[in-house]
């Protein structure tokens, strides 16, 4: 596709916000950077994605993620576990953590979200926005507030232990994305 980027149809995209909204994830993570020396090296990213026995819908995903333009896609099989009331099939992630294909899979998905997600969705969306617009500085007030939402909008056995270290770890001033 030349690294163009083109805009899903309506249908296109109410399509992968369904797929999105039912078999996916809208959420901010935590990874290591070696190229940041303080916090532990943490950094905080969005991560969209779908996780799915059917081939061929991890496969029109990842078809309409690279249509937007949508770089750092992972595709990642695991065997699965237990499949005793189901067919033996492997569990098939489709995945992005960069924060510009986040942004423009958001964009696209935004308006046809109906769920739960669509908060997310929204949250994660301005998150997005300020690290692009701040991608060389620490994260902001704004920002920290954002993952702590994130934190908090789930129970405690379900919290992200990650991002609760980074928010208790991190020294504002000091790090960037």
């Amino acid at each position: 596709m030349d690294n163009q980027q083109e805009i899903l149809t309506d249908s296109e995209a109410g399509w992968l916000a369904g797929i999105i909204e039912g078999d996916g994830y809208i959420t901010i993570i935590t990874q290591k950077n070696a190229k940041v020396k303080r916090n532990s090296g943490l950094v905080v990213a969005p991560k969209i994605g779908i996780t799915n026995q059917d081939g061929l819908i991890i496969e029109r995903a990842s078809d309409l993620f690279k249509k937007l333009g949508a770089s750092g896609i992972w595709l990642v099989t695991e065997k699965a576990k237990d499949c005793s009331h189901k067919i033996n099939a492997d569990i098939l992630h489709l995945s992005t953590a960069r924060i510009s294909a986040c942004y423009k899979i958001l964009i696209m998905i935004l308006p046809h979200l109906a769920g739960q997600k669509a908060g997310r969705a929204r949250l994660l969306l301005k998150f997005v926005e300020s690290r692009l617009a701040h991608k060389h500085f620490p994260y902001n007030a704004d920002e920290l507030q954002i993952i702590k939402q994130f934190v908090e909008m789930y129970p405690t056995w379900r919290r992200n232990k990650g991002l609760e270290k980074f928010l208790n770890d991190y020294t504002p001033g000091t790090e960037g994305s």
